[in-house]
């Protein structure tokens, strides 16, 4: 079995032996090989949980949630305390287990930091809206999430762990 390289920086795929040996040998005349690629999106849990800024005890429901994906990917919306397309359904809280892992070459490191934005399109009753926060998610080479940042900590906190991402936004 051949293994098949990505180069995120030129996007060029190479073909790497079981051996590592770089003078792979076809064993036809035309040198010609067939490959079928399957590529699958790989996905990462993106939860988020409304909270009142002066009681983070206090879960908050009815807030619509959406997240601008980098790239041309689609936006995820959910509505916090409403269940999700797996049927998780936590007060305050709208769980996305189907975010898309977009990887962005990191200083050639192997990692990769994506960009993705949280907006409030609909805020809970009797609290301020929030327009639009973004978070940085760090993907090591095989895109499990190995950190998270916010570049707004003033309405959240941000939790990586296990492969997902936890984002407490803080309403006032």
């Amino acid at each position: 079995t051949y293994k098949i390289d990505r180069d995120f920086v030129t996007n060029n795929l190479s073909l790497i032996s079981p051996t590592g040996d770089p003078n792979i040998i076809l064993d036809n005349p035309n040198k010609i090989l067939d490959v079928n690629l399957i590529l699958t999106q790989r996905k990462f849990e993106f939860k988020i949980n409304k909270v009142n800024a002066d009681d983070t005890t206090q879960k908050l429901d009815g807030a619509q949630i959406k997240i601008e994906q980098p790239g041309d990917r689609d936006d995820l919306t959910g509505t916090t305390g409403n269940a999700n397309a797996s049927g998780t359904q936590e007060q305050g809280t709208y769980t996305f287990d189907k975010a898309d892992v977009v990887c962005i070459i990191d200083n050639g490191d192997k990692t990769y930091t994506s960009t993705y934005k949280v907006i409030e399109d609909v805020k809970p009753s009797g609290y301020k809206r929030i327009e639009s926060i973004e978070i940085n998610i760090k993907f090591d080479a095989d895109g499990k999430v190995i950190d998270a940042e916010s570049t707004d900590p003033t309405y959240l906190d941000v939790i990586y762990k296990d492969g997902s991402v936890e984002v407490n936004l803080l309403n006032t």
